[in-house]
């Protein structure tokens, strides 16, 4: 057999906890803490339902951080 390889897409939910005074504030601090200059997402790793786990190359992302609740 030969070997191909495959492209796609995968779009992922994420949160993460901030503390700051204010929704603004949280918002303002996450762009400062994970954004596109400072972070490097090139390998994902999915678990199958069977526990398969295959490794995947990230070769391009893009991090929106949209809303808050406490």
């Amino acid at each position: 057999m030969e070997q191909y390889l495959t492209f796609g897409t995968i779009v992922l939910n994420v949160s993460a906890k901030v503390l700051a005074a204010s929704r603004q504030e949280a918002l303002q601090k996450i762009n400062e803490f994970i954004n596109e200059l400072n972070a490097n997402i090139s390998n994902v790793s999915v678990e199958t339902i069977d526990g398969e786990v295959h490794n995947l190359e990230a070769h391009n992302f893009h991090i929106k951080w949209e809303d808050v609740a406490e």
